[in-house]
């Protein structure tokens, strides 16, 4: 609980207006409304087709529109959130291959959406700009990558993987596209949590037909986030697993040596001390 009764740091309730009230109770905000945008989720699933080409008419589709509402009104700012498109995968293998999509098949379907649309069609690039965000990047340049994504109508896709929950905090970003839902739902929640931060943001969660899983979350999908965080997997109690002590004994022992005089009438080094 927080200091204030509407506002727990999760969420925050805000006043209706009588307008806003119906004889069944007051109505569900959106996130489209103006006053206090949050993240829509929109859940994407094609029977016999492929990922992959699921993947390549979703993102064309999006950098296309966004690009021609651009070309109408080059002076729309609020457009800059959805500019950027960060494509998310639970694999490098899974990234690696959308990384060959924007050679050749995100370009080729791009261009076939600009000759059949009957408005001016939007400057487009030979190949889209991308920036890996992966475990692939070295540590030293991440600095200037997190620095680059910062500007205004910058990189055109993002691909990344499941660093992009821990440590990415940049504000303008406000599409995701989800490829497969991740295997935890405290993991999709980093993931999809770091988009739509300051004015909104779209989560479109691409989902494989062919496999349980993610058609489960498919049909289940409104009834799934309209309580996300109630389906965060417990912490495992298990605290003499192999990975738990190889992860503990280090600093257990560390720990036991800086307190320690003497162990089993050894005497433990002074340097432990320092």
């Amino acid at each position: 609980p927080g200091s204030i009764i509407d506002d727990s740091f999760w969420s925050r309730h805000r006043s209706l207006e009588p307008s806003e009230l119906s004889g069944d109770g007051p109505i569900e905000s959106h996130p489209d409304d103006c006053s206090d945008p949050g993240r829509l989720y929109v859940g994407l699933c094609a029977p016999g087709v492929s990922m992959r080409s699921t993947l390549v008419h979703c993102w064309s589709s999006a950098y296309h529109h966004i690009r021609e509402r651009h070309n109408e009104d080059p002076d729309s700012q609020e457009l800059d959130q959805f500019w950027t498109l960060v494509g998310y995968f639970n694999a490098i293998k899974e990234l690696a291959g959308a990384q060959t999509l924007l050679g050749q098949d995100i370009p080729e379907r791009i261009g076939r959406i600009n000759q059949t649309s009957n408005r001016e069609p939007p400057p487009v690039t030979e190949r889209p700009s991308y920036m890996d965000l992966s475990s692939r990047a070295s540590s030293t340049a991440l600095p200037s990558m997190l620095s680059r994504l910062e500007e205004e109508f910058g990189e055109d896709f993002v691909l990344t993987t499941s660093m992009f929950g821990t440590g990415v905090d940049v504000t303008r970003l406000g599409l995701l596209a989800v490829s497969g839902q991740p295997k935890t739902t405290s993991s999709y929640i980093q993931a999809t949590g770091r988009v739509g931060r300051s004015s909104g943001g779209l989560v479109i969660s691409m989902f494989r037909a062919g496999r349980p899983r993610d058609l489960n979350h498919y049909e289940y999908f409104t009834g799934y986030h309209r309580g996300l965080y109630r389906h965060v997997e417990p912490v495992t109690v298990q605290p003499f697993s192999p990975k738990a002590v190889e992860r503990m004994v280090g600093p257990a022992m560390v720990a036991l040596l800086r307190q320690s005089r003497e162990i089993l009438g050894i005497e433990v080094s002074r340097r432990w001390m320092s």
